[in-house]
């Protein structure tokens, strides 16, 4: 919606924009998916789709040929875009989240300072902790 908002592309209201785009989407790659089960092949199902999604646009939206283009064009940079980010947050999780070899002394740890052997000088036991790296 924000880039129709720049390209001066009206959708309606958010909530009836967002709920029209979800049953687009849902059609659209139903359609795409179905096509490659069946005889329709890897030319004609995308075909096929690109035309419906076309037509449920400009009907849902009241949107023309170029405006409804320039919908179906910012989505595809969206998703793609959101696809991606979403590979390289799990990738970098991956490699770097899990070090397991990892000594366990060399990590942050508390460390007591005091004597616990009852001979601390009149300080009844107390300890002072810091945090040590």
């Amino acid at each position: 919606m924000v880039i129709g908002g720049v390209a001066g592309i009206e959708y309606g209201t958010l909530k009836n924009a967002v709920r029209a785009i979800a049953a687009i989407s849902m059609l659209s790659w139903g359609i795409y998916f179905v096509s490659h089960l069946t005889l329709l092949g890897w030319f004609l199902g995308p075909l096929i789709s690109l035309i419906i999604t076309l037509a449920l646009f400009m009907t849902f939206f009241r949107l023309d040929v170029q405006e409804a283009m320039t919908t179906l064009w910012a989505l595809n940079i969206l998703m793609w875009l959101a696809k991606n980010l979403f590979f390289v947050v799990i990738f970098v999780a991956l490699t770097r989240g899990g070090n397991r070899d990892r000594d366990p002394d060399d990590g942050p740890r508390m460390q007591n300072q005091g004597n616990f052997d009852g001979n601390d000088g009149g300080n009844f036991g107390q300890t002072r902790s810091t945090f040590r790296f």
